[in-house]
């Protein structure tokens, strides 16, 4: 009868260094002749990878002046600033114990040739010729240390650009989600770095000292994008008007994960800073659906016409000029299917979901590379940008 083996999932760890980090493996009060490092070298030059295959290493022999931050076969008790962990190794030829083989013993030398499918057939977990040896490592030494933007003096940067990637995918419609969650964990990490709550950013926060909105759109555009146009979220562009300060640029710099549906994280990545928001005479088409902050009413005429001055109000109002031609989108499209404007989160949390719908405009003057206008243009909606070709 055939043992079934299970398909457990396992904590599977690995660390990558950039490629001109060096990697010495210490061996204290060993004596090798001239020929034996020859042949040393040589077998050491014929290894490419150390671990999996796809961890690419280069070694050599040379001197090593440093002291290790890992060290072998310390006693119980000595621990300190040190972690003890397991590490794989060989059993010493003196203390390996054979194992049978079709009746056949296997020996020590023949037991490192054995494969995992070896291994299971013998009915093993582990390989014979295994055994773990005892490390003390510095806790420090596997530390992530993210370097923080700290410049002498504010920079002129408008727009921080990052890139989305988690093992879940999040549909353009989530884009109010992801930037109303993106403001909250901004707002939190600047409280820290001022030390105060009530010093947060006006630019992220959105409101001043007395916790009034601000007007006139000089807090910063949250705004998720599909940049490959598959439907799905790939992007955050994070801009304003005004120039982040430094303390700003530390709160965005340190935006490095968002929590999402299933447990599993957004991670954020900066790519890209602009000093200026490129403007060109272009035409652009609705990527968000505008949403109108007011509601029409009887004696306000046509719908769809009074959609269309509210538009051109909103776009007034951000102080864009006026398109020379309008015309409604029925949907976005994508490159999987078309997404209807109504499939979108159209509201921030607690507020009525509101009509959404999709525009092209066409502009004669400069305008930016991407806007919103409507309601909820500082997080994700009434999203435009450049049609594509």
């Amino acid at each position: 009868m055939k043992k079934r083996f299970s398909r457990q999932r396992v904590f599977d760890p690995f660390i990558v260094l950039p490629p001109q980090d060096e990697v010495s493996i210490i061996w204290r009060n060993v004596s090798l002749d001239d020929g034996d490092l020859v042949i040393l070298d040589q077998i050491l030059g014929a290894i490419n990878y150390l671990g999996r295959s796809e961890s690419w290493c280069d070694l050599h022999l040379g001197k090593c002046d440093q002291d290790p931050n890992c060290l072998h076969d310390l006693p119980l008790g000595m621990e300190g600033d040190f972690v003890r962990i397991s590490v794989a190794g060989l059993t010493n030829p003196d203390d390996y114990v054979s194992v049978k083989d079709r009746k056949r013993s296997i020996n020590w030398f023949d037991s490192l040739a054995l494969s995992s499918k070896d291994i299971a057939r013998l009915g093993l977990d582990l390989p014979p010729s295994l055994q773990f040896h005892d490390y003390l490592m510095d806790h420090r030494c596997l530390g992530v240390r993210r370097k923080v933007s700290t410049p002498s003096a504010p920079l002129n940067t408008r727009e921080v650009l990052f890139r989305i990637e988690s093992k879940v995918s999040v549909p353009i419609g989530d884009a109010v989600k992801i930037s109303e969650r993106v403001r909250r964990k901004l707002m939190g990490i600047h409280s820290r770095i001022m030390g105060d709550t009530s010093k947060v950013s006006t630019k992220f926060s959105g409101k001043d000292r007395e916790s009034i909105p601000l007007k006139g759109h000089v807090h910063c555009y949250i705004t998720p994008l599909d940049a490959d146009n598959d439907g799905f979220l790939d992007h955050l562009s994070i801009r304003c008007h005004e120039p982040f300060t430094r303390e700003e640029l530390q709160a965005l710099d340190r935006l490095e994960c968002l929590p999402w549906s299933g447990g599993h994280d957004l991670l954020l990545t900066p790519i890209r800073t602009e000093e200026k928001l490129e403007e060109r005479p272009n035409t652009m088409i609705s990527r968000t659906p505008y949403v109108s902050p007011r509601h029409h009413r009887k004696g306000r005429g046509d719908f769809m016409e009074w959609m269309k001055a509210e538009l051109l109000r909103d776009l007034r109002d951000a102080g864009l000029p006026e398109p020379t031609s309008l015309e409604l989108v029925p949907s976005l499209k994508t490159i999987r299917s078309n997404v209807q404007w109504f499939e979108f989160v159209r509201s921030r949390r607690d507020d009525a979901a509101n009509f959404g719908y999709g525009f092209r405009l066409k502009f004669d003057a400069p305008v930016p590379e991407k806007f919103n206008v409507g309601y909820g243009a500082h997080y994700g909606l009434g999203l435009f940008m450049p049609e594509r070709a």
